[in-house]
């Protein structure tokens, strides 16, 4: 039975300049990123952490019923974009 869940639009999303580290929080998701290297790719790399990270929560629920599946041969393998 598919399960209609709510569309996750809002993340926070925190540079601690102090620690050069990038703190993103999602759901029941955090992750702190560190990027040691010149300012221009510092940056660069934290905005293209920020966009990816905004759908990751949203993905992963959309394959949460065939997570929550018991493994098995016959099922097929995920297709979403978090697991290839």
């Amino acid at each position: 039975m598919k399960q209609n869940y709510k569309k996750f639009t809002d993340f926070q999303c925190q540079l601690v300049p102090e620690e050069n580290r990038l703190y993103l929080h999602h759901g029941p998701i955090d992750i702190i990123a560190h990027v040691d290297g010149p300012e221009d790719i510092t940056n660069y790399l934290y905005e293209c952490a920020k966009k990816r990270f905004s759908t990751v929560l949203e993905e992963l629920v959309s394959e949460l019923d065939f997570l929550k599946l018991p493994w098995s041969e016959v099922h097929p393998e995920p297709q979403g974009k978090i697991c290839t």
